[in-house]
């Protein structure tokens, strides 16, 4: 199966009511030395990136995981106790490994044992998310991001289980 290749898209829609003020930085300063910049587009909207949403929704995963049967491994394996190339000291141990395997296929294989449901599906230092965001910028006052997930054939987002 081409990893690259989308079988279907889905549409998330929906409307985000912030309760409490919300910041997204843009790493410069504001108009006074006190102020943080905020990130905008073209036109002076404030601008929500998708990369911003879908680390949320990495998040949630995470916290889903268990009940879903699928495994996370935090980006730490002191606090997962899971063994995966997205916790920087597993990676470092296991990359050379990595190098050595001949083939797509047996890398695919290799990674499937190596790398938690979560990173499988968001990514990690060796294989590509299966989610792509984009930031689509304002229209009309509201901001557009737009996402693209690899689905199966049964139209389900892509959640590898554990074993």
């Amino acid at each position: 199966m081409n990893q690259t290749a989308f079988h279907q898209k889905i549409k998330i829609t929906g409307t985000l009511i912030f309760d409490t003020a919300f910041h997204i930085g843009s790493g410069k300063e504001g108009e006074l030395a006190t102020d943080m910049g905020v990130l905008k587009d073209e036109q002076g909207w404030p601008v929500l990136p998708g990369s911003t949403l879908k680390g949320k929704f990495r998040a949630n995963s995470e916290k889903l995981a268990g009940y879903l049967g699928a495994s996370a491994c935090l980006l730490d394996r002191s606090l997962s106790e899971i063994d995966c190339v997205g916790d920087q000291d597993y990676f470092k141990k296991i990359n050379e490994e990595f190098k050595t395997i001949k083939g797509e296929r047996n890398k695919l294989n290799w990674l499937g044992k190596h790398t938690c449901s979560i990173c499988q599906l968001f990514g990690s230092p060796l294989q590509a998310s299966r989610i792509f965001s984009a930031t689509g910028g304002c229209r009309n006052g509201r901001v557009v991001t737009r996402f693209a997930m690899e689905l199966s054939s049964t139209g389900i987002p892509v959640l590898p289980v554990m074993d």
